[in-house]
Parts: structure tokens; sequence; C-alpha cells
């Protein structure tokens, strides 16, 4: 049976863990945390970190493949040939993460988009920090505990 002080030394060693642990946890789920920018934001749903819908197509684009047809008046889907979204990365520390893109293209697509393209809406925000991170998290802490 574990007596008080083992059990605030413990308590101690995981408060001053957690923020190494959410980096760990970040970044074993980059993928699906990148995910959350670059295919649900912006290609299934068309909106902008803001929350708001990117700017529409100005004429019709044929094409083939994933992300198209590309239709006049439609939100962009962002999808033209992969390489912007492939050039996705996150990095994290502790409790700050930051997904950023270093494609040529992303500055003049999030210009033809109506606002930067890069960051989660404030739904998506929500999502990683409850639905990706925090179970994680706490099978960490109660291992310790």
């Amino acid at each position: 049976m574990a007596t008080a002080a083992t059990y605030l030394e413990n308590l101690i060693r995981v408060r001053d863990s957690i923020p190494v642990e959410v980096s760990k946890i970040a970044y074993k789920k980059e993928i699906e945390i990148i995910d959350l920018n670059r295919e649900d934001q912006l290609f299934k749903n068309s909106i902008l970190p803001t929350g708001l819908l990117s700017n529409s197509y100005k004429r019709n684009y044929k094409g083939f493949g994933r992300g198209y047809p590309k239709t006049k008046d439609k939100p962009f889907n962002f999808f033209e040939t992969g390489a912007m979204f492939s050039a996705f990365r996150m990095k994290t520390d502790g409790f700050e993460l930051e997904i950023y893109n270093n494609s040529p293209t992303v500055d003049a697509v999030s210009a033809l988009a109506g606002g930067n393209i890069i960051g989660l809406t404030p739904q998506n925000e929500e999502r990683l920090n409850w639905k990706i991170i925090y179970p994680d998290l706490m099978i960490f802490i109660n291992k310790y505990l």
C-alpha cells in the first residue's frame, strides 16, 4: 500500500511530466492532427482556420482524381496535385502546437482562398484537446497515480 508521501511524489512527477507527455502524444498522432487541418477543414469542408468558408472557383476545372471536378462558384477544396498537402508539418513544445507548411505555393493559395489556410478552427482545437490528446494523457496519468 502506497503511503501519502509516495503518492505525493508520484503526483509531482506526473504533474512535471505532463508537457513532455503531451508532446509525445501529439507526435505519435501527428498525421491525425495534421489531417484536422488539411483533410477536415480544407479538403472536405473548404473552411479556413477562422471558420469562414474559403473563396470559390471562378471557372470550371476539369481533371481526374481526388478533388475534381472543381466547379465554378463552389468553395475551394484545396487539392490540386497533392504537393501542398504533403508539405504539412507539425511541431510541438509542451502545450504549444503549431501546424505549418513549407510549400512555395501556400502563400499564393492562402491569398486566393481569402485568408490563411494553416491552423485549426476552434472546433478542431477542441477535437485535438479532448478527442486526440486527452484520452492518452489520462492513460498516462492513471498509470502512475
